[in-house]
């Protein structure tokens, strides 16, 4: 995802907000089920994995990885406070 989160990283900052198309992609990547636990079909990552994503995608593009590390902070944090 990196050469096209480059590509459209200046489009990104301009208007301000991850197009459409981004978001289709991290989900056909299917980086959204990173901290989904297993049980219901997702990756159960632990919080290192959310971090190093993030990177990774700031990589190509700084305000698509910190929208993704907010989004997944958030279901980790539910992950972790509602699971057995």
């Amino acid at each position: 995802m990196i050469p096209s989160l480059r590509a459209t990283a200046a489009a990104t900052e301009k208007a301000r907000r991850v197009s459409r198309e981004t978001i289709l992609e991290m989900g056909n990547a299917e980086l959204f089920r990173s901290f989904q636990p297993v049980r219901f079909g997702g990756f159960g990552h632990d919080y290192g994995m959310m971090i190093d994503v993030g990177f990774e995608l700031s990589r190509g593009c700084a305000s698509t990885g910190w929208n993704y590390a907010v989004l997944s902070a958030g279901s980790y944090l539910v992950t972790t406070m509602f699971s057995p």
